[in-house]
């Protein structure tokens, strides 16, 4: 088996953005494609297995950075307006515009409700019809976190700092939960259980069938950042740059210190925790073996990460020198495993016209890989193509016939990856040719150069005679 992260890591820029356009804060992960929503308005499904940008909704207006997702739908604010955009990413439309939506505290939003604050209501809407579905008083100090619908959308989860609201929307009533343990995160819904981070420094179980909790334990700081779940472990990374991996019994399983604070909350992906830091290190935290892999990103971040197949994808920007990086363009970067081949030439700088020229290929993370390979001149035209299946370090010998630039290309279908593609440009020089041209001018100028004495006369004492030997020298 081949780990999800290994030693081996490499990034890619997979999608250059255009320069005069910025994306919002949020990019979305949507049935393996990322969705990304430009601030001019422009909304694309991105396929990062195929670099394609396969579909394209332009909302001809400018909008806010800030950006509400929840079940498939999108709230996007227009730009000096008040004017709201419900927008479906499962039918890449706009759904409704909600004129004069004043409040910017928008708690819960599925196919038919939206859930929002407003001078100290917490209000539920029917935003297709415009009917108000029901109102509720709250206090003007409480703190709401972001919700989790169920996955049959029969009922609204909402988290404050004081209480547990839950909406029924067939029965269109609020059931308030009180919480002796009060939250100071966003939660996790996991089944008929709840998890969050509460005041005492507590990660709290709380079940919604007897509205009690199961079980709670005392943390060294603060949770902010709502519990996440990987694999069978409840994840949480508080105030204290620790990283730490419950079971659904109460009991510490494992955790680790992060050395540097968190810059942003962490990924949850098949069999690692991923957390980028401020020192520009994502640590990959991998909860089934209990390693730690660093990897050093050098670039900055403008996006959450989002995970697809294995790989972390993100809005990030080149840094030219001090912190300036406004002259770069932005990219969507793939961080991940290297599956491929890296491919090395013996000699290693200068490759000869007419000589044996050796082509070492290094295999990372392939199982049973077969590589279809193939050398293509300037002109795209084939020169050389062999196949090369199962071998433990893969080489092949060629000797090229003309000095020009080519191409080797590796195509590689491995057990576990299908369809991978490695390129590397390389140019083949005439050696011979270059040395008689630079000794043929070294001649020519060595030549002219040279400095031939003749013998001459002399006067002296108005009397001419030959120069002696001794004078030559």
């Amino acid at each position: 088996m081949i780990p999800e992260i290994s030693p081996s890591l490499k990034e890619e820029t997979v999608l250059e953005l255009k320069k005069d356009e910025d994306t919002a804060e949020k990019i979305i992960e949507h049935h393996s494609e990322l969705i990304i929503i430009t601030l001019s308005g422009k909304i694309f499904r991105f396929n990062p297995s195929q670099k394609m940008i396969n579909f394209l909704y332009n909302l001809t207006t400018d909008i806010t950075p800030e950006i509400v997702h929840q079940n498939d739908i999108v709230i996007l604010r227009k730009k000096n307006s008040k004017n709201v955009i419900v927008f479906d990413l499962q039918q890449m439309k706009v759904k409704k515009i909600l004129e004069n939506f004043k409040t910017k505290k928008i708690v819960s939003i599925d196919h038919e409700v939206i859930g929002y604050i407003h001078k100290n209501q917490l209000i539920f809407l029917e935003y297709i019809s415009g009917k108000t579905l029901g109102k509720l008083n709250i206090d003007a100090d409480t703190v709401f976190y972001n919700s989790e619908n169920m996955a049959e959308e029969a009922k609204t989860f909402i988290l404050s700092s004081r209480n547990l609201y839950i909406y029924n929307k067939e029965k269109k009533s609020t059931e308030i939960v009180q919480l002796k343990d009060k939250p100071t995160s966003g939660f996790l819904m996991d089944g008929n259980d709840i998890y969050y981070g509460a005041e005492q420094r507590n990660l709290v179980r709380f079940s919604l069938i007897s509205n009690r909790v199961k079980w709670r334990f005392r943390i060294a700081e603060q949770l902010k950042l709502k519990p996440q779940k990987a694999g069978p472990y409840i994840v949480i990374t508080p105030e204290d740059n620790n990283i730490y991996f419950f079971n659904k019994r109460g009991t510490l399983y494992w955790w680790k210190r992060f050395n540097s604070s968190r810059l942003l909350p962490p990924v949850v992906m098949r069999e690692n925790v991923a957390v980028l830091l401020w020192d520009k290190t994502f640590k990959f935290f991998n909860y089934k073996k209990k390693q730690v892999i660093s990897y050093f990103f050098d670039k900055v971040s403008h996006s959450n990460p989002i995970y697809i197949d294995d790989y972390l994808y993100m809005v990030a920007q080149e840094e030219t020198g001090e912190g300036r990086y406004e002259q770069e363009p932005k990219t969507i970067t793939k961080i991940g495993n290297n599956f491929g081949v890296e491919i090395n030439t013996d000699p290693q700088h200068i490759l000869p016209l007419g000589k044996s020229i050796k082509f070492n290929l290094t295999k990372f993370n392939l199982i049973k890989p077969e590589l279809k390979i193939e050398i293509v001149n300037h002109a795209g035209q084939s020169v050389f193509d062999k196949t090369i299946s199962h071998k433990k370090n893969p080489s092949f010998v060629w000797i090229p016939e003309k000095a020009m630039e080519y191409k080797l290309v590796v195509q590689i279908d491995a057990k576990n990856k299908k369809g991978l593609r490695v390129e590397k440009s390389f140019n083949i020089t005439d050696v011979e040719k270059i040395l008689k041209h630079y000794y043929f001018h070294l001649q020519k100028y060595s030549k002219a150069d040279q400095v031939v004495l003749e013998p001459v006369t002399t006067k002296k004492n108005g009397k001419t005679k030959p120069i002696s030997e001794r004078e030559k020298d």
